[in-house]
């Protein structure tokens, strides 16, 4: 097998390759970034690659729309396999925080000697290395016997379950993607947009701190979502760091940095990372295809569950927990004939000043008719199909999510699909709808949807 020195088959123009084997010699300390999809094999010495150590025989695989970069710790070759669209390429001096990264890890390790259990809070805007410097830790620790938790509270692009939740998984070794992990338990936020639903993404990380603990875990890192371009953003970080109150503040940002060094008491420790000046950024269209990947595979064994509903509890719904109104009593409040809304009415309930109405076919004529009403709220049983909702069991705890694939008010069921099999005992209404045929998610959701 022929070997070539690095600066012999690269260039610093990283050029997309199709398909191509580039077997590599490289001198202790040398540092190469990798674009997948590509698989990476180690075929002398040992490289260290997001905080985890891979010696001889060793293979990697970087998947699509990943970027990392890997320093060989001792004289060593290596032949990286790219995929189409993948690249391979020497950073300059600079662009990469590997040094870094390490030099923070290990000071990190040497902390929990003497402050026992950690708990530390990645903090970043949007492609800044998060997810990349939360696994870098994480398996610096993993290394060292310490057992640690990674918490994904980033809703939007969710690694470790799906969009809408907040999960909690336990590497059983070390790892590259959170993708790659198995979540250990999640819970049910229902949005994918963090500033709609702060108080539960608070709530949820709390939970499942304290779920890991329980679990005896020695480290517990929990990577956040980039929403941090905003006096309100920063609030909802500060108010997670208040609550949590964790060991280590990590920031990828040098002005929150110089926020919150100015905010936080001596005994929180912030520290702040470098970010690598190269990212490969993600557009809008590549994330909305991440998430479609998540739920895709998280649905790929969901089974068709239906649901009695007088007999399940339906959480955030004010369709359902309001009054049930008859034909008359709807007609009579708005102030029209019953004939109007005869047979066109598939159910409909009053909460408090709000009257909701589901239509049994979408008619374009009634909903012009009664659309001047006043706290008045049309859907139809259409809109309900795709929401995504949490499923808990009789201890009111989140063991699953579902998505809503038909609703009958007059048969009194409502069915969803769901990879949960255990005892339902009560649904926990979200603000996502999926589309069933794509698993492209959508956050228009009418308010009495459900």
């Amino acid at each position: 097998m022929n070997y070539y020195v690095l600066e012999k088959v690269m260039t610093n123009s990283a050029n997309k390759v199709m398909n191509m084997n580039v077997n590599l010699v490289l001198e202790a300390g040398k540092v190469v970034r990798v674009t997948g999809p590509a698989r990476i094999e180690v075929r002398k010495g040992r490289i260290l690659l997001v905080g985890a150590i891979y010696d001889k025989g060793s293979k990697i695989i970087i998947r699509k729309l990943r970027s990392y970069a890997f320093k060989s710790l001792e004289d060593s070759e290596v032949t990286v396999f790219l995929g189409s669209g993948a690249s391979l390429e020497e950073p300059n001096e600079g662009e990469e925080v590997i040094d870094s990264w390490i030099k923070l890890s290990d000071d990190i390790l040497k902390d929990s000697a003497s402050l026992g259990k950690l708990l530390i809070i990645v903090i970043g805007p949007v492609e800044s290395g998060k997810t990349t410097l939360s696994a870098f830790i994480a398996n610096t620790l993993i290394r060292n016997n310490i057992k640690v938790g990674i918490i994904d509270a980033d809703v939007g692009q969710e690694d470790i379950a799906i969009p809408t939740t907040v999960a909690l998984a336990i590497p059983k070794d070390k790892f590259i993607w959170q993708r790659d992990l198995e979540p250990t338990e999640i819970r049910f936020v229902g949005c994918i947009a963090p500033q709609y639903c702060q108080e539960s993404i608070l709530f949820a990380v709390k939970d499942l701190v304290d779920s890991a603990y329980a679990r005896g875990l020695g480290a517990v890192i929990v990577n956040t979502d980039g929403w941090l371009n905003t006096h309100a953003a920063l609030l909802h970080k500060l108010t997670l760091i208040r609550w949590l109150r964790p060991t280590h503040v990590i920031v990828l940002d040098n002005d929150v940095y110089d926020y919150l060094i100015k905010s936080l008491p001596s005994n929180i420790r912030v520290i702040n990372a470098p970010k690598p000046v190269k990212v490969r950024e993600r557009n809008r269209e590549e994330r909305r295809g991440l998430r479609s990947e998540a739920y895709r595979k998280y649905f790929s064994k969901a089974k068709e569950r239906s649901l009695d509903i007088n007999n399940i509890k339906v959480i955030y719904s004010n369709l359902i927990n309001g009054t049930t109104l008859s034909s008359e009593d709807l007609a009579k409040i708005l102030g029209i004939s019953v004939d109007i809304i005869k047979d066109k009415v598939a159910f409909a309930s009053k909460y408090l000043n709000s009257v909701n109405v589901v239509l049994s076919t979408p008619d374009r004529e009634l909903i012009e008719l009664l659309k001047c009403k006043k706290d008045l709220c049309i859907t139809d049983t259409d809109d309900v199909k795709g929401l995504l909702v949490g499923v808990l069991n009789k201890d009111m705890k989140d063991v699953a999510v579902g998505i809503v694939k038909d609703i009958d008010f007059g048969k009194g069921t409502l069915k969803i699909l769901t990879p949960w099999d255990g005892e339902i005992s009560a649904l926990i209404v979200g603000r996502v709808k999926l589309s069933l045929d794509t698993f492209e998610d959508s956050t228009r959701v009418r308010r009495c949807v459900l």
